[in-house]
């Protein structure tokens, strides 16, 4: 509301679909992440962006096996593996991040990524929980976060 107040009041057009993609953005990272990770980088918005792009495509192999080898020609199985090494390397960083931070004793407000190393630290469900469990249920809160935003507007 305030962007939109801004450009208002200034006389500059608003670009509601940057400002909802922001908005959407913003959200699914404080839910899933405990923060706003847009405000220092687009790399989370990119992330999203490429994730939901490849969410979106349709893969023919998974339809008939025997056209799998088109997703090696196309180029969609490079881009799912990028993809996947992005954000799985941006999962560490928001890990490293909590880490340092909980080691410097810095006050948090307990959100998924801080359970989630308080569960592995603790051993609480008496199952080890290891850095890729964690990775993944990061980011299936992602998608289901995004999922159900997306789904809404």
């Amino acid at each position: 509301m305030e962007d939109i107040t801004r450009s208002c009041s200034s006389g500059l057009p608003v670009n509601l679909s940057e400002l909802f993609s922001a908005t959407t953005n913003n959200v699914v990272s404080r839910i899933a992440l405990g923060r706003k990770y847009s405000e220092d980088t687009n790399k989370f918005k990119k992330l999203l962006s490429d994730f939901s792009e490849l969410l979106g495509t349709s893969n023919v192999g998974d339809y008939l096996a025997w056209l799998a080898w088109v997703s090696h020609v196309n180029g969609f199985n490079d881009k799912a593996d990028k993809g996947a090494k992005a954000f799985d390397e941006f999962l560490d960083g928001v890990i490293e991040e909590r880490i340092n931070r909980r080691n410097k004793h810095v006050n948090y407000q307990n959100d998924l990524v801080d359970i989630l190393l308080e569960v592995q630290k603790e051993n609480t469900v008496g199952l080890p929980i290891d850095r890729t469990s964690i990775k993944a249920l990061i980011l299936y809160e992602v998608i289901i976060t995004f999922s159900f935003i997306t789904d809404v507007t």
